[in-house]
């Protein structure tokens, strides 16, 4: 049937070149044009257009700006650590980095000069912060309404044919990707008469695949999607980070763990945390939730509805009515031994719930988990990416500083000159004992720290050794 339809069309363009090479400029063609032809400056044609448009939203986070795109690789230095952002994964660090304290001031630089392209594909150099706000200011305001489609893509490659009637020449082109059809549509002529290889293939924001085997089905399809998804044109960086959760995969998370404890808790700006650091939370399927301490035991309810970014967790605790709100599932962070769940309601308030079982069983951390965790941090070299000194950020004093981990207890700092230290790990909980004697600067990194999070990139450590009232965060990752 693809190769039919094609072939009619090229049929049809070579009656055409026939007919008309024998007339004269002003003579026209007669007859009804086919449907199989895409016409300049027809919605169809408008639609693809915009369809291939760039899309400047998903990299907000460096720029602030979703009429252009900064063109990667591009060097950043987010809250004092230097990172190449390669790709998307690379974006998706600087959040990570971003959200590792929700207290301290998170501060990104960028490495000038550098090239941003707009919708158009057209580049411009960019040599400073001033030049950089200046072409911000141009862009729409958050969600404004613009004129790129972000709802559906188009499955490439496409196959076009063109006839020009002027030149009378016949082409054909395959396009890879949404600059080369983008720059094609925007240049389409009167004189050119263009037919697509149908079907056209087409993919929405949540995976669905879509075929269209006509003009009228692909002007139909993008018609009835353009406007279906949050096109995230906004600077919020965690309104999209649960693109893909669903009631299934929450209570999966939630199952495979009963002691959760509350990694966070802020309501309307007060740092509610500590009043529940001795509590363990159970949920079940049957939407009950148990709240334990060693004394005493408290119960309520659970229950959640919607899908994506839009999943509601409702918390009925009575004896805790802070908990007792709607609130918006925001992330699953899934990472063995530490799941974290992150619920927000409003802007202020935020409910983070990370799990302290070993290997999701409920059990307490086993000696088994200490080797492990000697495993990650004897291999290769660590930089300290934050470290909360109580209330104080001192990642800056150790921007220039790499640590190494041995087998031996020892760990040497290096910032141009050589530092000796030890290190032991500890359990129950785990945690990393750090002593570099009376060494200025070093010296202060020397307590016991509890290991909070631990990837095979990432530590994340908690003060253990100083007052209650005092809490200290220093995370090391890898180089």
């Amino acid at each position: 049937m693809k190769k039919s339809t094609f072939f009619i069309s090229f049929l049809w363009i070579l009656v055409f070149v026939c007919t008309t090479s024998c007339r004269e400029e002003e003579s026209v063609f007669v007859g009804d044009m086919p449907e199989e032809l895409l016409v300049p400056g027809s919605n169809v044609a408008n639609l693809l257009f915009r369809t291939t448009l760039n899309d400047g939203s998903a990299d907000n986070i460096i720029d602030g700006a979703s009429c252009f795109s900064v063109n990667l690789p591009v060097t950043v230095i987010v809250n004092g650590m230097e990172l190449i952002i390669q790709d998307e994964a690379g974006i998706n660090t600087i959040e990570e980095l971003f959200e590792e304290n929700d207290d301290d001031e998170d501060i990104l630089e960028i490495v000038f000069p550098i090239t941003i392209t707009f919708s158009d594909y057209t580049e411009e150099t960019i040599n400073n912060q001033d030049e950089l706000a200046t072409f911000a200011a141009t862009c729409p305001e958050e969600n404004a309404e613009d004129e790129d489609i972000e709802c559906v893509d188009i499955v490439f490659p496409v196959t076009l044919s063109v006839f020009n009637t002027v030149m009378e020449s016949f082409d054909a082109f395959m396009f890879a990707n949404d600059e080369a059809l983008n720059d094609f549509i925007d240049n389409l002529e009167e004189e050119d008469i263009v037919s697509i290889e149908f079907p056209v293939f087409l993919v929405l924001t949540d995976g669905t695949e879509l075929e269209a085997m006509d003009f009228a089905g692909l002007e139909q399809i993008i018609s009835d999607v353009q406007d279906d998804c949050d096109e995230d044109d906004d600077n919020d960086f965690n309104d999209d980070d649960c693109n893909d959760c669903t009631l299934d995969l929450l209570e999966e998370v939630l199952m495979s763990c009963s002691n959760w404890k509350v990694n966070q808790f802020r309501v309307n700006g007060d740092n509610l945390k500590n009043e529940f650091d001795d509590l363990s939370f159970a949920f079940d399927q049957d939407g009950n939730v148990t709240a334990s301490s060693s004394t005493e035991t408290f119960v309520g309810s659970w229950s959640a509805q919607g899908d994506g970014n839009a999943i509601f967790m409702v918390l009925d605790i009575p004896a805790f009515a802070a908990f007792n709100l709607s609130w918006n599932l925001n992330e699953i962070m899934e990472t063995p031994g530490i799941n974290k769940i992150i619920l927000r309601e409003g802007e202020n308030n935020i409910l983070r719930f990370q799990e302290a079982c070993a290997n999701g069983n409920g059990n307490e951390n086993t000696n088994n988990e200490a080797l492990d965790v000697a495993e990650v941090i004897t291999d290769g070299d660590w930089q300290i990416a934050s470290f909360m000194d109580g209330d104080i950020d001192a990642t800056m004093d150790f921007l220039d500083y790499s640590f190494q981990f041995n087998d031996e207890d020892m760990v040497i700092a290096s910032n141009g000159m050589e530092v000796s230290g030890t290190w032991m790990l500890q359990n129950n909980p785990i945690g990393l004992s750090l002593d570099f004697g009376m060494s200025q600067t070093l010296d202060v990194l020397n307590r016991d720290w509890r290991i909070n999070v631990i990837a095979e990139d990432r530590i994340q450590l908690v003060s253990t050794s100083m007052e209650e009232s005092i809490s200290s965060s220093l995370v090391l990752r890898k180089r």
